[in-house]
């Protein structure tokens, strides 16, 4: 058995896959909602941070999934890194949120402008956290093993 944050060998568990997506059809929802409420006007939802909700809320959360199914069947991967994938999936979630609160809530005061700030460095990170896991998928390591069974370095 596996400790939580230790790399796995084998196909990546397409709980992570369904995670992504489903999150990712939740921003969906959240931003027609929203887009709807910016329409009346008492409400102020500023429009840019709608975009924001939808282009890494749904579309970069639905391509993160999609990524791990993909770069995991293509390459034959059977490594990944379990913490870092949740790494990426809860600072994702959180960029998302602080930013849309703190660009909609931006003129409250500096504290909240700052939100959007921490929110837009934590999508950074969640995204440079996917680009190592799917570099580390497609180099082939598998684990602590140094050789693939069959693999031989004579072609």
């Amino acid at each position: 058995m596996h400790s939580h944050g230790e790399r796995k060998q084998g196909t990546i568990n397409i709980k992570y896959v369904l995670r992504f997506i489903a999150v990712s059809f939740l921003y969906l929802l959240a931003g027609i909602i929203a887009l709807i409420l910016s329409m009346i006007p008492v409400i102020l939802i500023a429009r840019d941070s709608i975009f924001i909700l939808w282009l890494f809320g749904f579309v970069t959360m639905i391509i993160f999934g999609l990524s791990y199914m993909f770069v995991s069947g293509l390459s034959r991967s059977k490594a990944y890194a379990e913490r870092s994938i949740n790494f990426e999936f809860f600072s994702m979630n959180a960029g998302v949120i602080l930013f849309f609160i703190g660009f909609n809530m931006q003129y409250m005061n500096s504290f909240i402008k700052l939100l959007a700030l921490v929110g837009l460095f934590l999508i950074l990170f969640s995204v440079a956290a996917h680009v190592f896991n799917i570099i580390y998928m497609v180099s082939g390591k598998e684990g602590n093993s140094k050789e693939k069974p069959g693999y031989s370095d004579n072609y």
